[in-house]
């Protein structure tokens, strides 16, 4: 998505985006096949589309977000990175919480290498 709309006041131009390249965005998905994507604030766009449900996140340390698991992938729902430090995270800590869920992902048996 265009950097310019990384902005909170610009959720609707954001979710027009989603909504008009989410076949391109789901193809680049599919050929990259990722064991981690990692979401900068626009992971409820893609919530439903990947068949997943808020009530089976499980809380990312410092963020007031999400980590998902399915299908041997990892889905983050980090804050966006221009979005710290912020009231909730400083830099050490944002980078901490993503390095460690994929860390307890791996030792925990959620995700297989």
């Amino acid at each position: 998505m265009p950097e310019a709309t990384s902005s909170e006041g610009r959720e609707g131009i954001i979710g027009d985006y989603y909504t008009n390249t989410k076949g391109l965005l789901f193809k680049q998905i599919e050929m990259a096949k990722p064991n981690v994507t990692i979401f900068g604030g626009v992971f409820h766009y893609f919530l439903n589309d990947f068949g997943l449900s808020w009530k089976n996140g499980i809380n990312l340390e410092h963020q007031r977000r999400s980590i998902f698991f399915k299908n041997n992938v990892v889905f983050i729902d980090a804050y966006h990175p221009s979005f710290r430090p912020n009231r909730y995270v400083n830099e050490e800590k944002y980078c901490n919480s993503i390095s460690n869920a994929f860390h307890s992902a791996l030792l925990n048996g959620q995700i297989v290498p």
